[in-house]
Parts: structure tokens; C-alpha cells; sequence
């Protein structure tokens, strides 16, 4: 009976500190993401057809980036990069703006500013949307395509999904820019937020640290507990 206690109380702890592993970017991705955009949740991506889409709409100069589920299920995680539809090439190109910074923010990848669209909480998300702009040396004519993970929870999750090529109007290649009243409105605001995104980085920063402070503290207290009964 102790036996069957010691190995019952092992199986719990390992089980334990696997849920605490792989909920220490509870805040989004990691840069670690941006050549595979999988996340390192120590489970296989799921096989089955995936309930969420990624769509793309032509909007003056960008494209409108939507992550949604048809069948209304809700998710909690994503990893989303443009890159090139005729190009063999994996790496994003061209920036995102989250819409919605309370549950969207951007990373950077491969030195490149605002490349990769992630969450910025754990909540649960009906849909999202965030708009994407082309770099200045885009070729007129290029399609994108939208590529990500989505994820539903901690344990469910798929993978290389991927939106229909998209094209934007050979007018609107324009750069980054939908005009020069609107590339001067965009880029105000994009610098006005600055500031915010920085304290937004430094606020993630912060809670991965606090995270994995947890962490060690209960693994901490989990293997006292181990020694003291067994």
C-alpha cells in the first residue's frame, strides 16, 4: 500500500510540474517561436481539422488580419506570420498593428520589428483581428499568405495553418504607407505607442519572471513534501 502511495504521489508531482512548465507564457508567445510558431506545450499537435481559419481582407493599403472559428469555439493562444505565397522561404515579412492590445501584441523575429502577431493573455477569444503591412520592397502583385498556430488550451493545439493567398491591389503597394495623410497618421501612432509597448514587453518580462519564480517555489515545496512522506 505505502508502495502504491509513493508511486501515486510521483505520477501527481510529475503531473504537477508539467502544468506549471507549460503555463509560463500565459502572456504570449516567446521569440523562440518564430521559426516553427509551435508552442513547447511537451504534447503533439492535434491531427484532426482545425476549428479556426485565418482569413485576410485588402483594407487601403493593408490587409485585415482575422483569426476566427466558424464554429464559434473559443481559443486562447496564437502565433500568426505573413510570409511569401510563391516563396519558399519561411521567414515573415512586412509588420503587424494589434487592433485590440489588450489581447494582441507583436514580437519580433529575426530582427525584423513587429513581424509575428501573438496573444497577450489567456482569456478565452471568440475572434481577432490586427492589420498587417507590406515592407517597401514588396513586388507589386505579391501574394501573402497568413501562417500560425492556434490554440484552444494548454493540451490542444494545431498547427501550419495557413490562409488563402492573398493580393493587394497594385494601387495600395505603396510601402507601409495607405497615402500620405494616412502613412503619417499610421506612423504617429505608431510611435505614440512606443511607450506602451515597451511597458507592455517590460510587463511580460516581468510576469514570465514572477512565473517561473512560482514555478521553482512550488516545485520547491512539492519535493519537500516528497521527502517528508516517502
Amino acid at each position: 500500500m505505502f508502495s502504491t502511495f509513493k508511486t501515486s504521489f510521483a505520477v501527481l508531482l510529475s503531473a504537477l510540474l508539467v502544468d506549471l512548465l507549460v503555463d509560463c507564457h500565459p502572456t504570449g508567445a516567446p521569440e523562440s517561436v518564430c521559426d516553427t510558431l509551435a508552442p513547447s506545450h511537451r504534447v503533439k499537435a492535434q491531427t484532426s481539422p482545425s476549428p479556426y481559419i485565418l482569413a485576410g481582407n485588402p483594407n487601403q493599403g493593408s490587409i485585415k488580419l482575422i483569426i476566427e472559428s466558424p464554429q464559434n469555439t473559443a481559443f486562447r493562444g496564437f502565433a500568426v506570420q505573413a510570409h511569401n505565397a510563391n516563396g519558399s522561404s519561411n521567414e515573415p515579412i512586412g509588420r503587424f498593428q494589434a487592433e485590440d492590445p489588450d489581447n494582441t501584441h507583436t514580437i519580433n523575429c529575426y530582427g525584423h520589428q513587429d513581424n509575428t502577431l501573438t496573444h497577450s493573455n489567456r482569456n478565452d477569444k471568440q475572434s481577432v483581428t490586427a492589420f498587417w503591412f507590406p515592407p517597401e520592397n514588396l513586388p507589386k502583385g505579391t501574394a501573402i499568405k497568413f501562417v500560425g498556430t492556434v490554440v484552444k488550451d494548454v493540451k490542444t493545439f494545431w498547427v501550419n495553418l495557413s490562409s488563402a493567398p492573398i493580393v493587394l491591389p497594385v494601387e495600395d503597394i505603396k510601402g507601409n504607407s495607405v497615402g500620405d495623410g494616412d502613412h503619417s497618421h499610421h506612423q504617429q501612432g505608431h510611435g505614440d505607442d512606443n511607450h506602451s509597448e515597451s511597458k507592455t514587453r517590460t510587463t511580460e518580462n516581468g510576469s514570465s519572471i514572477l512565473s517561473m519564480n512560482y514555478l521553482l517555489m512550488v516545485s520547491a515545496n512539492l519535493f519537500l513534501l516528497y521527502k517528508l512522506f516517502l
